[in-house]
């Protein structure tokens, strides 16, 4: 949620030792991201019936997680049945927002309201840094026309008002969500890594009707099935 425009604000890294909670939480969410990371890697190695060492270097060369993606789609395509491959795709898009939620907590900048607690305010480093540089050119304008002036003290209202309407806040309620999502997320390509890795047909089917049952994947696959019919309809004269 946004912040309250009347709330003091505290920016900088220093200021999550006031939050050790939540600084756990944002730490947890992050290292276990990288689990996911791992995950991915065994999931290529298990798809292109590779040893993990070397299909994990291939796929963590990659420094984009779009071109992560494309790999893995790629190889999935050419690997996996009809109905498995409708699965993984329900299994990526899901951790497409999941990794979302991730990259805001690894890419903002962090500070606390000491009239919200339980909870760290965030911002995105772009809005920062024009807010950085708006203060310090108003501050060179002052001291160059003697200092003092009430025009200065305007801008500065004005520029931290514009940057407290992009300044959002935390829970830690917030936190254990996105951490309780990224944990569900590894679990999910656990269990497609250890569907696929199945041989005996009937295990491996029992497998993919269990993970096709797990409420977050159904909604998924009615969406993604929904999207399709409304792509490949005829229009109606």
């Amino acid at each position: 949620m946004r912040i309250n425009p009347n709330a003091g604000i505290e920016l900088g890294p220093g200021f999550l030792e006031q939050r050790p909670t939540e600084a756990a939480l944002i730490a947890q969410c992050i290292a276990t991201w990288i689990e996911v990371e791992l995950q991915h890697s065994r999931l290529l190695a298990q798809l292109l019936h590779a040893n993990t060492e070397p299909a994990a270097a291939v796929y963590l060369s990659l420094k984009t997680a779009s071109n992560r993606r494309e790999l893995l789609a790629a190889a999935a395509k050419a690997t996996l049945s009809a109905q498995e491959l409708e699965l993984f795709f329900a299994i990526q898009n899901i951790g497409k927002g999941v990794e979302t939620e991730r990259n805001h907590l690894a890419h903002g900048i962090f500070g606390i309201s000491s009239a919200i607690p339980e909870s760290v305010v965030w911002v995105d480093p772009q809005h920062r840094i024009q807010n950085i540089i708006q203060t310090t050119l108003a501050s060179e304008k002052n001291i160059s026309s003697g200092g003092g002036s009430r025009e200065f003290t305007a801008i500065i209202q004005k520029t931290m008002n514009e940057l407290k309407e992009n300044i959002f806040v935390y829970r830690r309620t917030d936190l254990q969500g996105i951490y309780e999502i990224i944990s569900q997320y590894q679990k999910l390509v656990y269990q497609f890594i250890s569907l696929i890795s199945r041989d005996h047909p009937a295990l491996r089917e029992e497998l993919f009707h269990q993970l096709c049952e797990i409420p977050r994947v159904q909604a998924e696959l009615r969406r993604m099935r929904a999207s399709q019919q409304t792509i490949h309809e005829a229009p109606r004269e």
